[in-house]
């Protein structure tokens, strides 16, 4: 059977290639001339890849085409294109700033995503408009809450928003990816084991579960990233095995952690945010990131296009019109659902990291974009061998999890930007908002001199000059108001209460200090890639900085990048930490045992943990 089934793919792959080559093709064209167009690239692919499946119908020669995608499994499907997208956002992450907003995204994505999910799933079961059993709907709940983290940060990266609200939105996004994918798996997981009429308890497996997937996982990708970090630093010298590297060590991380039963999207996650630029060899870093967006954006086409191959041609007659207002409900209770929990939590997150305010909530409930992990779990579900429904629930379910992904996608495309400039949110400050008006006035005022100086050309004497001039005359997009470019804003000194002008004002000192660390950080990489400066110096000065960019009317010196470098040497922290507990010479609460070799022996002990734990943090270290 395999032999047989080996042998009609290998005939079949020229057709494969060549549908897989049309859609890069035509996707790369559509995301050149359609990136204004107000339907979104991903819906556009979707309805391209619907119309080829109806036009198989209608042609045989047609329909050999389609059957060479067709028959793709939904795991292969998903193992295929899910890794590339995961660990390429990770590994375009700030990892520094995401450092400094690391418990507010804990507490969204881990209780956030706790009630996100209960909501949902008590949502589904109270309508119960597709009769299904407890176990789907605990599936289709996963579905529902979980994000599309790429599309999530493309949406959001030419908004204007402050870099702080970006990060958040951006480690939310992949966190609560990768909490659903998770969530997905040990459901089914433990739906297996409860089948298989085992001896375990069902609390010893949803231990295990839990165990595999995220400790296990989360330790097995800190080792993956410093093993690549250690060959492609001793070992590989040239750029094309650095590339080659990186991309077979991912997918085979991946499959290991799907052999062993751990979490395969957790594992890329954390290695991609453990790796940057200055753990490759200098120059290298560049080529690389351009590497990973192609490829994910090569996946990002696939799979909107495939998906709506793959979606049986059937599924659609069971589609009427109270199935679409169902998936308009649905979208809609998921932005009241996630409005409440931000609500909930706004306390909470006001007074971790950065702040937290009402305008951030409401335009995190708004930019979440659902699209290749929904579709790739609606999939997943569709095609499982499990008895979870009839093959009229199963396409219930997938259409309603393709269609709420379409609808945000369409949705949020047109509510985003207005909430944001409604909001007040762009980050742009009136000092470079005017040095962007005095640079258009430039551009202006050159463009009339060379226009002026080309009336006294000869071959151009039957111009109509008239027109030229009206042609030319272009509409400032940065023109201020009357009241806004004259008007001075006082404000006071910090330091001596003098009133000063808005030419030194706050504002402006801020965006020279980001402008001035931006400068620093792109110093640092060029005399890293002129092998100036050494791999560990250019961590630790790229991560001062990195770390410091948030700190306002405040400059980084010597003493700052100092404090950075020993707050991440773990060893020296447990020492000094270590040493202040044993030898502390202040009082000691309670009272003191009067027994001597009692005494004498907490002291061996604590003596005995201080040496076993700087041992411990040595080897981690060395890892």
């Amino acid at each position: 059977v395999f032999r047989h089934s080996f042998l009609e793919t290998s005939q079949e792959l020229p057709k494969i290639i060549l549908i897989l080559s049309l859609i890069c093709m035509i996707g790369a064209l559509l995301n050149q001339h359609l990136k204004d167009f107000p339907i979104p690239l991903p819906v556009i692919l979707f309805l391209l890849g619907c119309s080829f499946e109806m036009l198989s119908f209608t042609s045989d020669k047609v329909q050999e085409y389609a059957d060479a995608i067709q028959w793709m499994d939904s795991h292969l499907f998903f193992n295929l294109f899910t890794p590339v997208i995961i660990f390429s956002v990770a590994f375009d992450m700030d990892v520094y700033l995401l450092h400094k907003l690391f418990w507010q995204i804990v507490f969204i994505t881990v209780p956030g995503f706790l009630i996100n999910y209960t909501l949902i799933l008590w949502y589904l079961a109270s309508v119960n408009k597709l009769l299904l059993k407890t176990t789907p709907w605990l599936l289709f709940s996963a579905i529902l809450v979980s994000l599309d983290p790429m599309l999530t940060s493309s949406a959001i990266k030419d908004l204007g928003l402050s870099r702080s609200l970006v990060s958040l939105i951006n480690g939310e996004s992949l966190m609560t990816s990768v909490m659903s994918l998770i969530t997905f798996t040990v459901i089914v997981n433990i739906d297996l084991s409860l089948h298989k009429n085992t001896i375990q308890s069902l609390a010893y497996i949803i231990m295990r579960e839990i165990w595999l997937h995220l400790i296990v996982s989360f330790s097995f990708g800190i080792v993956s990233s410093k093993l690549i970090q250690l060959w492609m630093s001793t070992v590989f010298g040239e750029d094309v095995n650095h590339i080659s590297l990186s991309f077979s060590f991912l997918y085979l991380i991946f499959y290991i952690c799907e052999l062993t039963e751990m979490s395969g999207t957790f594992t890329l996650v954390i290695m991609g945010l453990f790796l940057n630029s200055t753990n490759f060899k200098p120059g290298v870093e560049a080529l690389i990131l351009e590497f990973w967006n192609c490829l994910s954006f090569v996946a990002f086409l696939m799979v909107f296009t495939f998906t709506g191959l793959l979606i049986p041609a059937h599924t659609y007659l069971y589609i009427s019109f109270s199935d679409i207002y169902y998936s308009l409900n649905i979208y809609l209770t998921l932005i009241m659902f996630r409005l409440l929990v931000f609500l909930l939590l706004s306390p909470l997150l006001s007074r971790l990291g950065h702040g937290f305010s009402w305008r951030w909530a409401f335009i995190m409930v708004w930019s979440e974009m659902k699209g290749t992990p929904n579709i790739n779990l609606a999939l997943l579900l569709a095609y499982f061998e499990n008895s979870y429904g009839s093959e009229r629930e199963k396409s219930q379910i997938l259409f309603h999890g393709v269609s709420v992904s379409l609808i945000s996608l369409i949705v949020n495309r047109f509510i985003l930007p207005m909430a944001v400039t409604k909001l007040g949110l762009r980050d742009v400050t009136s000092t470079k908002y005017k040095s962007l008006y005095y640079t258009f006035q430039h551009f202006q005022e050159l463009t009339k001199s060379v226009a002026s100086a080309l009336k006294f050309d000869r071959d151009l004497a039957n111009a109509d000059w008239n027109i030229v001039e009206k042609t030319i005359i272009l509409q400032n997009p940065y023109a201020l108001g009357q009241g806004e470019t004259k008007e001075h804003q006082k404000v006071k000194c910090q330091h001596c209460n003098k009133e000063i002008d808005d030419n030194l004002n706050v504002e402006a000192m801020e965006l020279a200090n980001r402008r001035l660390l931006s400068a620093q950080i792109a110093s640092y990489q060029r005399q890293y890639r002129s092998e100036t400066l050494s791999q560990s110096a250019i961590q630790v000065l790229v991560g001062a900085a990195g770390s410091f960019g948030e700190k306002m009317v405040e400059y980084m010196n010597a003493e700052t990048i100092k404090n950075y470098s020993e707050s991440k040497k773990i060893l020296v922290f447990t020492r000094k930490v270590l040493l202040n507990w044993v030898y502390n010479t202040k009082k000691e609460k309670g009272i003191p045992s009067r027994s001597v070799l009692l005494n004498l022996t907490r002291h061996v002990i604590i003596f005995i943990c201080h040496f076993l734990l700087i041992y411990f943090f040595k080897f981690i270290s060395w890892i």
